[in-house]
C-alpha cells in the first residue's frame, strides 16, 4: 500500500538518493562546476579566448600536454598533475587563476580537484549522454518506511535533513490524493464514501488500478508533454489562424493510455513516416515537430520562417530528448554546452531534409462506409455483365405474312416483300392480326417497321388526314402460348407516345411518328414557332420560324433553313425555305407533317389565338377570317417578305 501512497515527490527522492549514497567526487557535479566559474574562460571550449593550447573540459587535452608542454592532469598522481602546481603556488605569474582574474579558489574547492586527479580524474559526459546507473538503497529501521527502495530513499533524504515523515492521512485524504495525482481531479462523493468504509489495501489499489485505465489519465499526463511538444491549436504570429492537429493530440493520449514504451514513443514521433510499412498512427506522430509556429502574413519570405521553424524543432529536439539547451550553439560554440556550433547545424540540416505534407486523415465511420460502399460497388459491378450482355450480331429474317385481318372491316392488301398495307379511309380505331411463318429455331426480337407511301394520306406511314398512327398495343403468340415482349425501341417516336408504350398493356397509351414542335426542337430543327389557322384550314396548324418574318440590323433577317408546312382543306403541300438571294421557296419532297398540337403550341408561345391579326393588301385579317384566296397570296414569295403576325 506504501508503494502507491507515496508516489508523490518519487523522482526527487530518487535524485537526492544517488547523491547521498556516493561519497566520491564526480566530475559533472562536483568538478565541472568549478572549472566552469574559474577555468574555462582560458581553458575551455571557446577557441577565441582559449590559452596555452589547453582544454580541461575535455579529457582527451587534460590528460595530454599543453603547448608548454606540462600536463595539467595526471590521472592518479596529484604530484605530476600541473594543475594542482599552479592552483597552490604563490608566484603571481602561475598561480591559476590568475590574479588579474580577480577570481580566487577556497581550500575546499583545491581538495575537490586533489581529490578527484587522486581517484583518476575520470571525466564524465553531461548526465543527459549517461545511461543511469542503479544505485543500491540505503537501509532504514522504520518499518512502515521499509516495504520498497522508493520509500528507502525518501526516509533517507528526510532523515538527512532532520525532517520527520508525517503519518498516513485519513482515507478521504489519501482517495483525495491518489485523484489527484493521477487524473488530476478529485474523486466523487460516492467513490470517495465507498473507500472510506473500506480503506484497505486491496480497494487502494483497485482504485489505483482503475485510475490508470481512465481516459482521464492520459488526459491528464499528455498535458505535460504537449506542453514540450509545443502544441497549439493555432499558427501563431500575426493571422493566428486555426490548425488541424488534434490527431496528434489524441495520439499522445493514447500512447500514454496505453503504456507505450519509451524508445517506441521517441522512434515514431521523430521518424514514424520512415519506419518499415509506416501506418497512419506512426505518420500522425510526427505532428510532434508539425507544432511550429507558421507565419502567413502576405509580406514574409517564406525561407526565413522556415529556418525559424528549424531552429525551434532542432532546439525542441535537443531539450526534449537530449536533456540539454541548444540555443547557444546557433550562434557560436559555448563552453556550458557539449554541443558545438558546428554539431548544431549538423543537427539544422537532419531537420531541414524533412518535407512539410499534408496528411489526409479519414473519419473512422467514413472509411467503414466507403469500404461498404466500395463493397456494393465491386459486387453490383461483378453482375453488370450479366445484366447487360454484349450484344451478338443480329440476323434478320423476314418471314412469309400469311392471312391479315382488321376487326372493322378495313381493306387490306398484302403485297410484295411481305408487306402488309390498310387501305384508306380508316376506322377510328381498329386491330389487325397477321400469321408469320418462320423456320423451326431460336428468336428473341420482333421489328415492325412502319412504312411511308405515295398513295397514302400525306404519304403515311399512318391512314389518317396528316399521315400519323397511333399503335396502341401490340401482342404476339405462338400457337395459343401468348410471348411475352420485354423491351421496345424505336428509331423515332413522337413525344409523349414512346414505344414501349405499345406493350406496356395500357389501352389509351401507344407508340406515334408524327414530328411535334417540341420533337422539331429537340433535332434542331426550329428555334421557335407561331402558329397560323383559319376556319377553311380546319385544325390542323401551319407552323413557321418567326425568326423569318422579323428584321434585325435594319434589313431581312432569314435563318439559313427551316422547314414549313401546311395542310388542311384537301389541299397539302411542304415547304422548305432557304437563305436565297429571291427569297424562293423549294417544294420538300418529304415534308414533315404535323399532328393536332395547336393547343399545345399556342400554350408553350403564350399567344392567344383570338388576338393575333395577319396584315395583307392594307387590311388587318383576323387568322379565323383568312380565306382559300389569301392563302395562295400567302404563298408568294412577295407576300412572305411583308408578312407578319403581332399581339395586338
Amino acid at each position: 500500500m506504501q508503494n502507491y501512497r507515496k508516489i508523490t515527490g518519487v523522482m526527487l527522492a530518487m535524485l537526492t538518493g544517488f547523491a547521498s549514497a556516493d561519497d566520491s567526487v564526480s566530475y559533472s557535479r562536483d568538478v565541472r562546476p568549478i572549472l566552469s566559474q574559474f577555468c574555462f574562460k582560458c581553458h575551455g571550449p571557446d577557441e577565441l579566448t582559449r590559452q596555452g593550447g589547453l582544454r580541461l573540459d575535455h579529457s582527451e587535452s587534460a590528460y595530454g600536454p599543453s603547448d608548454s608542454g606540462a600536463i595539467a592532469v595526471v590521472p592518479g598522481s596529484v604530484d605530476k598533475s600541473e594543475l594542482v602546481r599552479r592552483i597552490a603556488s604563490h608566484e603571481a605569474d602561475e598561480v591559476m587563476p590568475p590574479p588579474t582574474s580577480k577570481l580566487t579558489l577556497t581550500d575546499t574547492q583545491k581538495d575537490v580537484l586533489k581529490k578527484w586527479i587522486s581517484n583518476g580524474a575520470r571525466y564524465e559526459m553531461h548526465w543527459a549522454f549517461e545511461s543511469p546507473k542503479k544505485a543500491e538503497p540505503p537501509t532504514v529501521q522504520d518499518k512502515l518506511w521499509n516495504q520498497n527502495a522508493i520509500d528507502r530513499f525518501a526516509y533517507s533524504k528526510l532523515t538527512e535533513l532532520g525532517l520527520t515523515p508525517q503519518h498516513p492521512g485519513t482515507p478521504y485524504e489519501q482517495i483525495r490524493r491518489v485523484y489527484l495525482d493521477l487524473v488530476g481531479l478529485p474523486p466523487n462523493a460516492e467513490a470517495a464514501d465507498q473507500f472510506a468504509a473500506n480503506p484497505s489495501e486491496a480497494s487502494y489499489e483497485k482504485i489505483v488500478d482503475d485510475l490508470l485505465q481512465s481516459p482521464d489519465y492520459g488526459e491528464r499526463w499528455a498535458r505535460k508533454w504537449l506542453d514540450l511538444a509545443r502544441y497549439a491549436d493555432t499558427n501563431g504570429y500575426e493571422k493566428d489562424k486555426v490548425r488541424t492537429i488534434w490527431p496528434y493530440r489524441d495520439w499522445v493520449i493514447n500512447a500514454l493510455q496505453n503504456d507505450m514504451p519509451f524508445d517506441q514513443f521517441t522512434i515514431e514521433q521523430l521518424a514514424g513516416d520512415m519506419l518499415p510499412n509506416t501506418t497512419l498512427d506512426q505518420k500522425i506522430a510526427t505532428g510532434f515537430h508539425r507544432n511550429t509556429m507558421l507565419n502567413e502574413e502576405g509580406g514574409i519570405d517564406p525561407l526565413e520562417f522556415r529556418f525559424y521553424a528549424m531552429t525551434d524543432r532542432t532546439a525542441t529536439t535537443g531539450t526534449v530528448w537530449l536533456g540539454l539547451t541548444m540555443g547557444c550553439a546557433q550562434c557560436h560554440t559555448h563552453k556550458y554546452d557539449p554541443i558545438s556550433h558546428h554539431e548544431y547545424y549538423g543537427m539544422f540540416a537532419l531537420l531541414n531534409n524533412a518535407d512539410e505534407p499534408e496528411l489526409a486523415i479519414p473519419d473512422k465511420n467514413a472509411v467503414a462506409k466507403k469500404a461498404d460502399v466500395d463493397r456494393k460497388i465491386e459486387e453490383l459491378t461483378s453482375k453488370l455483365a450479366d445484366r447487360f450482355p454484349v450484344p451478338m450480331e443480329t440476323i434478320w429474317l423476314v418471314p412469309e405474312a400469311m392471312n391479315p385481318q382488321s376487326a372493322q372491316g378495313t381493306t387490306i392488301a398484302l403485297e410484295a416483300n411481305n408487306i402488309v398495307r390498310a387501305q384508306a379511309p380508316a376506322k377510328t380505331t381498329d386491330s389487325f392480326t397477321t400469321t408469320l411463318k418462320v423456320p423451326a429455331g431460336s428468336y428473341d426480337r420482333l421489328q415492325l417497321e412502319a412504312l411511308s407511301d405515295p398513295s397514302l394520306p400525306s404519304k403515311g406511314p399512318g391512314l389518317t388526314d396528316h399521315g400519323n398512327f397511333v399503335l396502341t398495343e401490340l401482342t404476339a403468340s405462338l400457337g395459343d402460348s401468348p410471348i411475352k415482349l420485354t423491351e421496345a425501341s424505336a428509331d423515332f417516336a413522337q413525344s409523349g407516345f414512346p414505344a414501349n408504350h405499345a406493350i406496356d398493356g395500357v389501352p389509351n397509351t401507344g407508340w406515334a411518328t408524327v414530328a411535334l414542335v417540341q420533337d422539331l426542337k429537340r433535332l434542331g430543327m426550329l428555334d421557335s414557332t407561331l402558329v397560323i389557322w383559319g376556319g377553311e384550314f380546319g385544325r390542323t396548324p401551319m407552323i413557321e420560324s418567326n425568326a423569318s418574318l422579323g428584321r434585325a440590323n435594319g434589313r431581312d433577317h432569314h435563318p439559313q433553313a427551316y422547314t414549313m408546312w401546311m395542310a388542311g382543306g384537301g389541299t397539302k403541300a411542304g415547304f422548305q425555305y432557304g437563305k436565297t438571294d429571291d427569297l424562293g421557296f423549294h417544294v420538300v419532297e418529304n415534308p414533315v407533317h404535323t399532328h393536332d398540337i395547336q393547343a399545345t403550341i399556342m400554350h408553350c408561345l403564350g399567344f392567344d389565338h383570338e388576338r393575333l391579326t395577319y396584315r395583307h393588301a392594307g387590311r388587318d385579317f383576323r387568322l379565323t377570317d383568312v380565306h382559300g384566296s389569301v392563302v395562295e397570296d400567302l404563298l408568294s414569295p412577295s407576300a412572305i417578305r411583308r408578312t407578319s403576325a403581332t399581339p395586338r
